[in-house]
């Protein structure tokens, strides 16, 4: 045989043992015994999607997940985790297939951390005042949700949210429009910010099943109270629709326990207020968009996830 040729055939078993082990990363074991090394593509509720060597080179096959005893990621790395293909207990934890994500069943979340009101300052302001309102721009915020899934990646629920900041100035010399001295003293603002709606989620999970990114969307009410001071006591309303999403990132930390990254941005504008100081209650309407208290906001939060 010619060294060229030779060469040549020793450069295609080469290759084609290198393409079977991009490709053969996986392992599924079968009831009856039978293995096949391939690299899995989905696992959902009853079957398992598989590619694998055939007489044809790589194809795809799908087989139902009752006819697998269990599957393993990347089978030849150290630490890989045996599935189970029906539900059974693996190293003591109950696990079906359709679990892979360690929560499919329902998802509770409790979120905390920073918040920004992403509403524009307005021109004109002193420099006093300018900074007391980027302060009062700052917050903290916390959040639960719920989610109940439909399948492994679908879920419905609801949000609950409340943003909360405060700030205050003291011996401040209050003027009218004309320049005009209506009073010195203190002002102050305490503002919280609800939120309580219907929610959607979408999840991605590992081929772990261990870790999930998500995204939410939600829409409900929004609910604004300023208990506030302006030499005087005085209290400010308002409701809107609200809606946003969060974007996050789950990873597992023990069985049916998370931990969670959450980025939140909120939308919602009041385009009217209840205000009750000493001159009685009354509302006051804005007829200007550009005049309307602005609630977008975005929250950075950090919590503890649940699920089963």
């Amino acid at each position: 045989m010619p060294l060229r040729r030779l060469y040549y055939i020793l450069i295609a078993i080469f290759l084609l043992g290198l393409s079977d082990g991009l490709v053969a990363q996986d392992l599924i074991v079968k009831t009856n015994g039978d293995s096949i090394i391939c690299a899995i593509t989905r696992v959902d509720q009853s079957k398992i999607n598989y590619t694998a060597k055939s007489e044809n080179g790589f194809e795809s096959f799908s087989m139902q997940l009752s006819e697998v005893d269990y599957f393993q990621y990347s089978y030849r790395k150290e630490g890989s985790k045996k599935i189970k293909g029906s539900s059974a207990t693996v190293n003591g934890t109950s696990s079906t297939a359709n679990q892979s994500s360690g929560a499919s069943g329902f998802r509770l979340g409790f979120t905390v951390g920073p918040s920004y009101q992403l509403a524009a300052i307005e021109d004109g302001l002193d420099d006093l005042l300018e900074d007391y309102i980027r302060e009062l721009k700052w917050g903290l915020s916390f959040s639960l949700d719920a989610q109940v899934f439909i399948n492994k990646e679908f879920g419905i629920g609801f949000k609950y949210s409340s943003f909360l900041t405060d700030n205050s100035l003291d011996n401040i010399v209050i003027t009218d429009a004309m320049g005009n001295v209506i009073g010195a003293g203190r002002i102050s603002d305490d503002i919280r910010i609800n939120f309580i709606g219907p929610s959607g989620t979408f999840r991605s999970v590992d081929r772990n099943g261990e870790n999930a990114f998500f995204v939410t969307f939600f829409i409900g009410y929004m609910g604004y109270m300023n208990d506030a001071e302006v030499i005087d006591p005085i209290t400010i309303e308002g409701s809107t629709v609200g809606l946003g999403f969060d974007l996050g990132y789950d990873i597992k930390v023990d069985k049916n326990l998370y931990l969670g990254l959450q980025l939140s941005i909120y939308g919602g504008s009041l385009s009217e207020i209840e205000v009750n100081d000493v001159n009685g209650r009354r509302i006051v309407e804005f007829e200007d968009t550009e005049d309307y208290i602005g609630l977008q906001r975005i929250d950075f939060g950090v919590g503890l996830r649940f699920g089963s």
